[in-house]
């Protein structure tokens, strides 16, 4: 019997499955939510984690294993005794239920195939990533859901990259720092330049999900790589002056993909916040979309955490 190309890798995932344990034993309650979602479930936002499953035991381990998906975080970093990955992961969990207004429900990329995010109580996806994956079949599955999925989606950094590369576009290092150039994190692919920090970047073609925004914010940077060559199924929206790609949307579904990272927003920097509640928006869901700050704030540095 011949199957059908796209049925086999369905399947190979299935039997693996059904034989072995599961990748992610030993992460506590992280992605309990996941187990527990069906189609009776309340409206929901769904964050695609992409962290690798030894990673992520191991920063489970180091709280104390258990139940840490609802830990109460504190205002200071690293005040929580949660390791920086997996408290980044718990914050924007948190900032995603804030600026909806549903719950979000954390799933790694091992836990899915392409057709399990269509399910009609999903109302928006949101995925980061910032290294890459073990796990290649479950990695081709993740990339055809970006392909196929007509639910409204963002996604940031790393993420941000594997949208375009998903479409055959092509990505790069900047540039090499020139001669006397500081490095504002030397521990991070010592010798290329960096976006690092909070920084502008420049609005080339209005679209929704810039409403209420000035032409120039100020978001925060991670990243020393950059789209080279992006793909004609999407529209370029946003550049810097070092970076020409940071934000960019598919011209026929609301598929986003930003460089820079909108969630790690703070009080004095909101226009990540401002963004992020008109995707909401665009999705249907969240609260009325947020006014612009009376006046922008300069950049200022971020912790040098090599996390992009």
């Amino acid at each position: 019997m011949n199957l059908p190309r796209v049925v086999l890798p369905l399947l190979v995932l299935a039997f693996a499955a059904a034989d072995a344990a599961s990748p992610l034993d030993g992460t506590g309650d992280l992605f309990s939510g996941w187990a527990q979602f069906t189609t009776n479930s309340p409206p929901t936002v769904i964050l695609i984690n992409t962290q690798n499953a030894d990673e992520l035991r191991e920063q489970v381990k180091q709280t104390g294993g258990g139940n840490v998906l609802r830990r109460p975080l504190q205002a200071q970093d690293n005040a929580d005794g949660l390791p920086h990955g997996l408290r980044k992961v718990l914050q924007l969990r948190n900032r995603i239920e804030e600026l909806s207004g549903l719950p979000c429900v954390l799933v790694n990329y091992m836990q899915i195939t392409r057709r399990d995010l269509e399910k009609p109580n999903i109302k928006a996806i949101v995925m980061t990533a910032w290294k890459a994956r073990d796990d290649k079949l479950h990695d081709q599955e993740l990339a055809e859901l970006i392909k196929l999925t007509t639910k409204p989606f963002i996604a940031f950094c790393g993420g941000h990259h594997m949208i375009y590369l998903t479409y055959g576009g092509k990505s790069g290092v900047m540039r090499k720092l020139k001669p006397g150039e500081k490095d504002p994190n030397p521990k991070y692919y010592p010798g290329y330049y960096k976006e690092w920090d909070f920084g502008t970047v420049r609005i080339v073609k209005r679209d929704p999900i810039f409403d209420g925004l000035p032409d120039e914010i100020v978001v925060p940077q991670r990243h020393y790589a950059e789209c080279k060559q992006l793909p004609a199924e999407f529209e370029l929206l946003a550049s810097s002056e070092e970076c020409k790609v940071q934000v960019i949307r598919h011209r026929d579904r609301p598929l986003y993909g930003t460089q820079f990272h909108p969630e790690m927003y703070d009080d004095e920097h909101p226009h990540g916040k401002i963004l992020l509640k008109n995707f909401f928006h665009i999705a249907g869901i969240g609260n009325a979309k947020a006014a612009m700050p009376c006046a922008p704030t300069p950049p200022r540095p971020l912790s040098h955490e090599h996390d992009s």
